[in-house]
């Protein structure tokens, strides 16, 4: 008797940062419009870096994979930042270390969520930092 073959999820199909798709998605996530376009820039700019360092990934490495892979799930840990209500608890003395870093994930993009909060990016690899100071100027 033939196997019946197993069947698998369908690929996730990755969407551009700068669609009207990826800028209702940050929204769900409490993105301005005027951070989305940060964030997408942002997507950009890793590129750009990782061509010259290794960031995230030599072989996979576009706006749409960065944005997927990186931006989306460093914006999910949002809810760490939050207070029982569901509310910011990011104020003008918030601090927030990212420890090991590596292409500036999760702080990046938490910190244009939350630009009230102060955030450290902290990795070991110099070169690595000097690519995050260059994208946040």
């Amino acid at each position: 008797e033939p196997e019946t073959p197993i069947p698998t999820e369908p690929e996730t199909s990755l969407i551009s940062p700068s669609s009207d798709d990826a800028q209702t998605l940050t929204a769900d996530l409490g993105l301005s419009p005027s951070q989305h376009l940060q964030i997408v820039h942002l997507c950009t700019l890793i590129c750009e870096w990782n061509d010259r360092i290794n960031l995230v990934s030599r072989k996979d490495c576009s706006p749409e994979v960065v944005f997927h892979r990186h931006v989306l799930p460093s914006l999910a840990l949002s809810s760490l930042l939050e207070d029982g209500n569901g509310e910011s608890s990011g104020n003008d003395n918030g601090n927030v270390v990212d420890v090991g870093t590596g292409g500036g994930f999760p702080g990046l993009p938490l910190a244009i969520l939350q630009p009230q909060t102060s955030f450290l990016l902290v990795d070991s690899v110099n070169k690595k930092l000097t690519a995050i100071d260059d994208m946040i100027q």
